[in-house]
């Protein structure tokens, strides 16, 4: 909620363009309200990482100076996949948060570097599908994203590729082949539908929820 309220702040003349349904730009909710609220979230968090311990609290640290460096630097914001990128590292060190609180071993050697991977491309790779919301507001910003730079329906294509390219890397880095058929099925459906008029966001994760659903039973049982 921290990194969503600076973010919120950060592209308020963006999202009057082509995000007029955020609470700040409706008027819902004031810039000093939401930056006392990201203060909240913030303490909160961290509060939540001490009593998880010292690992997840530094990967909360990680997470929270990701995505605020994300949302905050217009300059990175600049450069395609940089941005998605910074995305990754956020949800890899989610990621690794939960597993070292789990795990008896807390080198940085016990996490498979093949898992290390999968999350660092595929996220760089499949959070560009957030700047098809925002293709005028970017390009009124100077914002240099796919879609901004490729204009909506060959950004739309590039970003289905890269979506479904991300999908179908998933059972190659994980070296499993049970999941190749849901992969290459994911792949043709967010590719689809991304490219489908009207174009609805929530579809996509719709079908990213399904698809991690069926890869889990899948693994579970083969």
């Amino acid at each position: 909620m921290f990194a969503v309220g600076v973010n919120d702040i950060a592209d308020v003349e963006i999202d009057k363009i082509s995000n007029n349904n955020r609470p700040l730009i409706k008027g819902e909710v004031s810039v000093k309200e939401l930056k006392e609220y990201n203060l909240f979230f913030f303490v909160w968090s961290l509060a939540g990482g001490f009593v998880a311990g010292h690992y997840a609290l530094f990967m909360i640290g990680v997470f929270t100076s990701a995505y605020y460096i994300f949302s905050s630097s217009l300059r990175l914001k600049r450069l395609p996949i940089i941005s998605t990128f910074l995305i990754s590292i956020a949800s890899l060190s989610a990621v690794l948060a939960g597993f070292y609180i789990t795990s008896a071993n807390k080198t940085i050697e016990a996490f498979p570097i093949s898992y290390l991977a999968l999350i660092i491309i595929v996220f760089t790779l499949g959070a560009n599908l957030k700047d098809l919301k925002d293709i005028e507001g970017d390009r009124a910003e100077g914002i240099k994203t796919i879609p901004a730079l490729l204009g909506k329906e060959r950004g739309k294509m590039a970003v289905g590729f890269l979506v479904g390219l991300a999908f179908l890397l998933v059972p190659i880095l994980m070296g499993l082949k049970i999941l190749i058929l849901p992969s290459a099925l994911a792949a043709i459906g967010a590719y689809s539908l991304i490219n489908h008029e009207p174009y609805l966001e929530r579809k996509i994760f719709l079908l990213y929820i399904v698809y991690v659903v069926v890869s889990f039973v899948l693994v579970a049982i083969f």
